[in-house]
């Protein structure tokens, strides 16, 4: 599974993979780290909300998997 850190690389990633592939597109915990950005807004958190907007046009599905405490892989999966 590879990892994608910027809009552009899960952009590259959606367009080359084929359906069932998995990539990890963000890893901490997106909810604790947006309430601490303090409004900033980093490539991270841009690619993160690109796959939320991937996932409603059903072209991928999100999961996520705890590593730790405070740490999660968070997964899209390539549908079509």
């Amino acid at each position: 599974m590879i990892e994608v850190h910027t809009p552009q690389e899960l952009s590259d990633w959606i367009h080359t993979a084929k359906p069932g592939k998995r990539c990890v597109y963000y890893r901490g915990l997106l909810m604790m780290d947006r309430a601490l950005s303090n409004g900033v807004v980093t490539p991270e958190l841009v690619t993160a909300r690109k796959a939320w907007g991937l996932s409603e046009a059903k072209r991928v599905a999100l999961t996520q998997a705890r590593v730790g405490p405070f740490d999660c892989l968070y997964i899209a999966e390539k549908l079509v």
